[in-house]
């Protein structure tokens, strides 16, 4: 007689547990790639972060270059306006002594031999004939006649007591200064003439140095 068992057989203990394990692999594969999604999502936001932090610095980079060069045109036009001011004040401080003293001036600055009149040689200081004599006697007293006026130049002329005059400018070095004072010395309209004080600045703007100087002198009128 033919037996069938209509029982469902029992799975064998090895069959069961090779499933548990893939099922474990299973989880733990999709455990790791949650992590890993999870990890690359925060990487990309960090670097998105930083990404937007770098644009931001570079443009306040760009914002300070700008206002450096504009706190640079700045500095450049206030000096310029202390350096009219500085005339301004020249002139005003001018205003009481006489013209023809600050005409002299001007004269003794010339660097361009102009006509000569009356009342002066064409260029240089105004001479009587005993102070030319004088200078050509005295080597200490004479200047330079290839002395380039455009070297020195004033930026104050302030007139204090007993008609005593304090003049102040700049120059490109000592010897300038040397030159102007022999052409006042020599001059009919100016006595005791001392240079006071010297030093050597540099220029906020160009950035070169150059020579400040004050005389003292006694205009005669």
């Amino acid at each position: 007689m033919i037996r069938i068992n209509l029982l469902p057989a029992k799975k064998s203990r090895t069959t069961e547990k090779g499933q548990k394990m893939i099922l474990l692999a299973v989880l733990v594969l999709g455990a790791a790639g949650a992590g890993m999604y999870l990890v690359t999502s925060s990487l990309a936001d960090e670097v998105s972060k930083k990404k937007q932090e770098f644009s931001n610095l570079n443009a306040r980079r760009v914002e300070l270059t700008t206002e450096t060069k504009e706190y640079a045109n700045y500095e450049a036009e206030k000096q310029d306006l202390l350096t009219k001011q500085a005339a301004i004040e020249a002139l005003r401080g001018a205003r009481q002594t006489p013209t023809w003293a600050l005409d002299e001036l001007s004269q003794i600055l010339q660097k361009e031999r102009r006509p000569p009149t009356a009342t002066h040689p064409g260029s240089g200081p105004t001479m009587t004939k005993e102070m030319k004599a004088r200078v050509e006697q005295n080597k200490n007293a004479q200047w330079s006649e290839g002395w380039d006026a455009k070297k020195l130049w004033l930026t104050s002329i302030v007139e204090e007591k007993d008609h005593e005059l304090v003049i102040e400018g700049g120059a490109q070095s000592d010897k300038d200064v040397t030159q102007f004072a022999k052409r006042l010395q020599a001059s009919v309209y100016f006595r005791d003439v001392i240079p006071v004080s010297g030093s050597i600045k540099n220029h906020p703007t160009l950035n070169i140095p150059y020579y400040v100087w004050t005389i003292r002198t006694k205009v005669l009128y």
